[in-house]
């Protein structure tokens, strides 16, 4: 049988990767963790981008989000695919931002249901 292709993810080099990106910038890091972390592991990779300095992990739907928020990261989470349906209960109860897009372009940042608004540029 031949072999198959073997991923073998580094905690070390990403942890490595997000603190150097942060101190050579000197601007807030949004991790983006979406899809499983693009196949590294959400939880693991969500957790060692937070305690390596991540100020923000981005996903795309909600329950990475909770899955990421249940599981001990305390840094916000900003998921940016909300279909309807989405829970967002769960999400307020977890405290968690949420990315929604209006017809007008705008973005509105939700934090406890305190709305903001910034235009998208077109």
């Amino acid at each position: 049988m031949e072999h198959r292709a073997e991923a073998r993810i580094d905690c070390t080099a990403i942890a490595s990767n997000i603190s150097t990106l942060k101190s050579k910038s000197g601007v807030a890091l949004l991790a983006v963790v979406k899809a499983d972390a693009y196949g590294h592991g959400l939880i693991e990779t969500g957790l060692v981008a937070e305690k390596s300095g991540a100020d923000w992990l981005g996903v795309a739907l909600l329950e990475e989000a909770i899955s990421l928020r249940t599981h001990g990261v305390r840094i916000p989470i900003l998921a940016w695919l909300l279909p309807p349906g989405s829970d967002f209960k769960t999400a307020h109860n977890h405290d968690m931002l949420r990315l929604l897009r209006s017809s007008t372009k705008s973005v509105h940042l939700s934090h406890k249901y305190a709305y903001i608004s910034k235009l998208i540029p077109e």
